[in-house]
């Protein structure tokens, strides 16, 4: 935790967005008020669960 990564984000939805990390890692996020789909930025890993990580935008 604290890893600060680039991170794909493809889709939102009930108030997350969900990506990938280059090395296929799944995160969700918060969402923003920006619309960040389709875009790279790079987040702040926070929680890692079984399945996904947990991060917040920098």
């Amino acid at each position: 935790m604290g890893n600060k990564l680039e991170v794909f984000i493809e889709s939102e939805k009930d108030g997350f967005y969900f990506g990938k990390t280059r090395t296929m890692k799944n995160v969700k996020l918060t969402v923003t008020k920006k619309n960040l789909v389709g875009k790279i930025v790079r987040v702040e890993i926070i929680k890692a669960n079984p399945w996904n990580l947990e991060g917040k935008l920098l």
